[in-house]
């Protein structure tokens, strides 16, 4: 059900997609969760979305996990959104390591932040190297901060 959604959507079939993906969620499949809650929060229907990311982030799935944090970001719940992108991070999320990164850069915390950029830029994520590279440069470490940039921009 979930993939025959997956194949809806791509066709721009949304509301047949929406209706599969329904079917599979309801039915405990965590990937038609997260996938339900992305077409809902797509269309603007940010509180259906997240009652959805959460079934499937407390299910274990990790996309899940770093689309509750962005959601809840969105609206400004910086702790919980912290939370959900740790965990997802903690779970091995590129994405949601870079986000964790950007979101106590945000909050004044780059000392907590360099470490899930590096991660993120070691397991390859162009944007946390980028990131990486920033915090550096800042920190007068010019030199490393270099090498992330060139590695960003694809220079190795």
């Amino acid at each position: 059900m979930n993939n025959l959604g997956d194949l809806l959507r791509d066709r721009g079939e949304v509301e047949e997609a929406e209706s599969w993906y329904r079917k599979a969620a309801e039915g405990g499949q965590i990937l038609a969760m997260n996938n339900l809650g992305a077409l809902l929060a797509d269309r603007g229907e940010a509180g259906k979305a997240e009652s959805w990311y959460r079934k499937a982030a407390e299910g274990g799935r990790t996309l899940a996990m770093s689309n509750l944090g962005a959601l809840l970001k969105q609206r400004g719940e910086f702790e919980e959104a912290e939370f959900w992108y740790r965990k997802a991070a903690e779970g091995g999320h590129i994405d949601a390591m870079n986000n964790l990164g950007a979101l106590l850069k945000n909050q004044r915390k780059a000392k907590k932040a360099q470490p899930w950029f590096r991660r993120a830029a070691e397991g390859g994520h162009t944007g946390a190297m980028n990131n990486l590279g920033a915090l550096l440069e800042l920190q007068g470490k010019e030199g490393e901060a270099e090498s992330w940039y060139r590695k960003a921009a694809g220079g190795r």
